[in-house]
């Protein structure tokens, strides 16, 4: 492992409150050298480092550019460790300091969102320090920088990282969102998990299994407010057949058909605003994790004029989700129905207890989703 993979100062896992990282994800993406000129002055023989990452990234799989695979290996390079200033100017309180980087950064984290995440595992990230009481149980906490973890706790045995003496404190991180890089790295014999920028962490618990050693147990949660845009619209495709109930997400979505990020619940219906660019559109309202009652709401609002749209679709991502509400036939008496938890990946799922348009109406219509078990 190299030494950026598994181990952190103690200064790098403070709890820190800074301003979102912003505005990279607006700028046209652009060759890795082109992204790199402003940063010459800041990172050693940078140029060369350049030119070896590309020569080692051919054009792979997962729908990468050869110039974004060539991002992750820069990045993985121990020379010039680009990934050190780049790190330590992410823990910057002064975001005017990412100015140089934002291009980069876009070229980066469009290759990273491009890789399917990790899903719900445990990895492991190591300090060879005894920060144990920054971390208080019930809290939470950001970290900002790009943290490298690995999926095997034996390597942090290892004393060229945890060892087996001494102060130490040990993060068992409950993640979904970590990208597995090792066929970009510039170490491919590690089992490298990366984790994304504005990180926002519950502690589960704590434990002092030996002398010297503490173990701090973490799970990663949906942040408060959006703390790292996507470098790229994501969004849902409009479905070709009413029968597709499952529909995969895409980077080249109308603007009005974006998620923000956040797993659970999503609504859809027509905008009738003429004066929209989305009017007659099929547009996405993102919910979140919550329960959502879908007929009594007044809060759908089409995402780009902020009028209310009538419901006629739900949909669910990364999430476990139920319904419960009760439905009247024409002439006859409400009746209560249900459905039982359903999980939904990273793609889009279709609520398929819907019986908008048939003789049978809803009278209520209750949405629920939580993080995924």
């Amino acid at each position: 492992m190299t030494s950026h993979s598994t181990t952190n100062t103690s200064e790098e896992l403070q709890e820190k409150i800074f301003q979102p990282i912003e505005g990279y994800e607006k700028l046209p993406l652009v060759s890795l050298e082109e992204a790199c000129h402003p940063l010459i002055s800041k990172c050693q023989n940078l140029e060369n480092s350049i030119a070896e990452a590309k020569t080692c990234s051919p054009n792979l799989a997962d729908g990468l550019t050869q110039d974004m695979s060539a991002a992750i290996y820069l990045y993985t390079m121990e020379s010039p460790k680009l990934y050190k200033t780049l790190n330590y100017t992410l823990r910057s309180e002064n975001r005017q300091e990412l100015k140089d980087w934002c291009s980069y950064l876009k070229l980066l984290l469009t290759a990273l969102y491009k890789l399917k995440p990790v899903g719900k595992q445990t990895v492991w990230r190591g300090v060879k320090h005894d920060i144990s009481n920054d971390y208080q149980i019930g809290r939470h906490y950001t970290w900002w920088s790009f943290t490298s973890c690995t999926a095997s706790i034996a390597v942090q045995q290892s004393t060229l990282f945890l060892g087996l003496t001494g102060p130490r404190t040990l993060f068992s991180i409950e993640c979904s969102n970590g990208r597995d890089i090792k066929k970009y790295s510039a170490v491919q014999h590690e089992d490298e998990i990366l984790l994304m920028p504005g990180l926002y962490l519950e502690v589960v618990s704590k434990l002092g299994p030996s002398s010297g050693l503490h173990i701090i147990h973490m799970r990663e949660k949906p942040p408060p407010h959006t703390l790292l845009p996507p470098p790229f619209i994501i969004g849902v495709p409009l479905r070709q057949n009413r029968k597709d109930k499952r529909v995969n997400l895409s980077d080249s979505c109308f603007p009005w058909r974006k998620l923000d990020g956040q797993p659970g619940i999503c609504v859809e219906g027509l905008c009738s605003n003429p004066f929209c660019q989305a009017f007659n559109q099929q547009v996405i309202i993102p919910i979140g994790l919550t329960k959502f009652d879908v007929v009594a709401s007044t809060s759908t609002l089409c995402p780009m004029c902020k009028k209310y749209v009538a419901p006629n679709a739900c949909g669910f991502t990364n999430c476990r989700w139920r319904w419960y509400g009760k439905r009247q036939e024409n002439g006859k008496a409400p009746r209560d129905c249900s459905g039982d938890w359903q999980h939904a990946d990273d793609a889009y799922h279709y609520f398929d207890g819907d019986s908008i348009g048939t003789n049978e109406r809803w009278r209520q219509l209750v949405l629920e989703a939580q993080e995924s078990l």
